[in-house]
């Protein structure tokens, strides 16, 4: 089932119950980390459960239903593609996600193909909010979810978070960040180190 499939299920109204009014899509950027953190397996799998959690646990709640995309650029080996994949389906599947990758060149075009057609689907379900986290490197397509807030303005109110790869979060990248109207912007390295520090301390 492709994401926009997805999607417009969340909105049928079903008997019995409330058509969902808010959707929650992810898209994962996967560029900065096929090689360096598939080497050094258990901390790659902490950082999809701490992200998981995380998402849940900030913008969902425990049950509710999620869709998370995964982009993967082509320079990554087969090999290394492959046990991504592996470990990504795994964590996602097993947490309740619906997870589908791509493997192209330009993932950045995609992904704002992605974002613009989230929107429209959302607008035309009749829901009143779309919120879209970002995993991602440096880039946080603000300007393309500042041209779709100015489209839909009057239809959906629409949040962006992002999560980034980056070792440490630049003063440029927060200014863009700002400038580009996300609401949170999370270290996810630091998000792991805090888990790991909390998790210590409870062994001890």
């Amino acid at each position: 089932m492709d994401l926009f499939k997805y999607l417009g299920k969340l909105f049928e109204k079903k008997p019995g119950k409330r058509p969902y009014k808010r959707v929650v899509a992810v898209f994962i950027d996967n560029h900065n980390v096929e090689n360096a953190e598939l080497d050094n397996g258990v901390r790659y799998l902490v950082k999809w459960a701490t992200l998981i959690s995380d998402i849940k646990r900030r913008y969902l709640g425990s049950n509710a239903p999620i869709w998370a995309s995964a982009y993967t650029r082509e320079h990554g080996s087969e090999e290394v593609v492959e046990r991504w994949k592996e470990s990504a389906l795994k964590y996602w599947a097993n947490h309740g996600y619906q997870l589908h990758t791509y493997r192209k060149k330009d993932i950045d075009s995609l992904i704002v193909g992605d974002l613009w057609r989230s929107a429209a689907l959302a607008a035309e379900a009749n829901a009143t909010d779309l919120h879209l986290v970002l995993v991602s490197g440096d880039g946080l397509f603000a300007d393309t979810v500042k041209k779709i807030r100015e489209q839909y303005q009057d239809r959906l109110r629409i949040k962006l978070n992002v999560y980034s790869w980056m070792p440490s979060l630049s003063w440029k990248l927060k200014a863009e960040a700002r400038k580009g109207g996300v609401h949170d912007l999370t270290s996810l390295k630091n998000l792991v180190a805090k888990k790991t520090r909390v998790s210590n301390r409870r062994a001890s």
